[in-house]
């Protein structure tokens, strides 16, 4: 398979199950043509509630990086982000104008929490903070 022509990680499609993940690390490295992480928004679908580390390095056409329903709760274990040498990332969190109170992006209380951010583009971080 051509790992230079992936453009989105995760196909979400017409899904109506509810799946979670015990997933607890992510890395995603020199994949030039992805786009997003998501191709859409997984609402209450997917979850990912073991994420604790995501590692994205050389994704040059990466967009965004989470999705605006993974705001909302469903990342309560990360601890770390670290994006490097994505040069077209512009949301962590994508839907930037769908965001309301209830939409949230911060790491987990308990962890000591890492966000390393290099070689990026103009990024629009709408909220970032301690979850409690």
């Amino acid at each position: 398979m051509d790992c230079n022509a992936v453009e989105a990680i995760f196909d979400v499609g017409p899904m109506s199950t509810r799946f979670s993940f015990a997933l607890e690390r992510l890395a995603l490295d020199q994949l030039p043509n992805l786009e997003h992480v998501w191709n859409e928004d997984p609402k209450e679908i997917l979850s990912f509630q073991c994420l604790q580390k995501v590692y994205i390095e050389g994704c040059s056409s990466l967009k965004s990086l989470f999705p605006a329903s993974m705001a909302q709760g469903k990342l309560e274990s990360l601890g770390e982000l670290e994006v490097k040498n994505c040069e077209q990332l512009v949301e962590i969190v994508a839907g930037k104008s769908s965001f309301t109170r209830q939409a949230y992006f911060g790491f987990a209380p308990q962890s000591h929490a890492a966000l390393k951010l290099r070689e990026i583009g103009t990024v629009h971080v709408v909220f970032l903070g301690l979850m409690m």
